[in-house]
């Protein structure tokens, strides 16, 4: 019994240990990414997948270039968002949108509800919404955080990303 309880006991002691090791190692992998920059459409397209004129799972895509706040081009983007509620003076929408910069190696993705005016299908201005960071590829691999994005002007957006990514190289 006292060998069974002891050898309980340092199985315990091990399993805690091998936690805790994990879990300082996976937090040296990590590197904290903040993000600034001013996505830019260049192509975006409305299709009307449902009954005629706005209604739910009507479909927005396009793409566009990414510009840091000088104005110089850094990357691309494409994105989509799929109708999946109307209000009396909005639109809620599903959104996707990656993000891909420099040389097309490192990128980040974000996911969420967007709510756009009904008339001119853009964000309120100067009101932030927040999206999901749910991942990423190259220096940014396995991104999970927040993107905050605001309208500053029309079509004119800023958005700032704050990440942990892993150090992961190929």
């Amino acid at each position: 019994m006292k060998l069974a309880m002891s050898l309980s006991k340092s199985f315990f002691s091990i399993i805690t240990l091998s936690v805790l090791l994990l879990a300082f190692s996976w937090g040296d992998m990590a590197e904290a990414v903040t993000l600034t920059f001013k996505p830019k459409i260049t192509n975006w397209e409305a299709i009307d997948l449902g009954s005629p004129g706005s209604s739910l799972v009507d479909l927005d895509a396009g793409n566009g270039v990414i510009l840091d706040l000088k104005g110089n081009e850094i990357g691309i983007f494409d994105f989509q968002s799929t109708l999946t509620n109307n209000k009396s003076n909005s639109e809620i929408r599903w959104l996707n949108v990656q993000y891909t910069f420099n040389d097309s190696l490192d990128s980040i993705i974000i996911q969420g509800r967007a709510e756009q005016r009904s008339d001119t299908k853009l964000f309120k201005q100067d009101i932030p919404q927040y999206y999901a960071i749910t991942g990423g590829t190259g220096k940014y691999s396995g991104a999970k955080g927040v993107c905050k994005v605001v309208m500053v002007a029309t079509k004119d957006w800023v958005n700032t990303c704050k990440f942990q990514a892993f150090k992961i190289k190929f």
